[in-house]
């Protein structure tokens, strides 16, 4: 029973707060990020998560204060039952909210009436145009990495024993392979880069 009120109390004061606002202002998949659209979800919602529960702790301090609601043991309007109602009720704003921009297309498996989709996310030029930069600086650093250790093979395949010598042009081999791929790779990159620049 513990257990369920410890997971219970986690997902009220960590995600559920802020999961609806963030729905609620961003209900179009993808237009967090292209990639890791889900990720950067989870991570915002936990952010405003406690700073909702921050919020609210106040305003119901407020609400104490001002209109003298303590209770028999001190704490007033800032208690469990006060707090966990009072988010719910945010939460249940904000879900309608993000409803309403189409953040839940799934609901429209309850019942038609409750089905409303947001339009899809249409990045814009300068949003992929960054993206594909942020790509291309990977690409390089990582090509940057394998032209080392392919002359760390190199030097090591000159100076080391016959048996150890296949071993080394094997990887010496598999590396050159996969610097060839990121020079295809990089190249493309650059072209839409420069295509997007003309488009901009």
């Amino acid at each position: 029973m513990d257990i369920l009120r410890l997971i219970y109390a986690i997902l009220l004061v960590f995600i559920i707060p802020g999961y609806t606002l963030t729905q609620a202002l961003f209900p179009r998949k993808g237009e967090l990020d292209l990639e890791m659209d889900g990720l950067y979800r989870l991570a915002l919602s936990m952010g405003l998560s406690i700073a909702v529960v921050i919020f609210d702790g106040f305003f119901l301090d407020w609400l104490t204060h001002t209109f003298n609601l303590h209770s028999y043991d001190g704490i007033g309007m800032v208690h469990e039952p006060y707090l966990s109602l009072s988010l719910w009720t945010i939460s249940g704003i904000f879900f309608v909210i993000g409803w309403y921009r189409g953040a839940y297309p799934l609901l429209g498996i309850i019942h038609p009436a409750l089905y409303r989709e947001a339009p899809p996310y249409t990045p814009s030029v300068e949003k992929i145009r960054d993206e594909k930069l942020k790509e291309l600086e990977n690409l390089i650093a990582e090509r940057a990495k394998l032209k080392r250790m392919i002359k760390e093979y190199r030097i090591k395949e000159r100076s080391s024993a016959k048996s150890m010598r296949k071993y080394y042009q094997t990887k010496k081999a598999e590396l050159s392979k996969r610097l060839e791929e990121l020079d295809r790779n990089i190249e493309a990159i650059q072209r839409e880069v420069e295509e997007g620049n003309e488009l901009g």
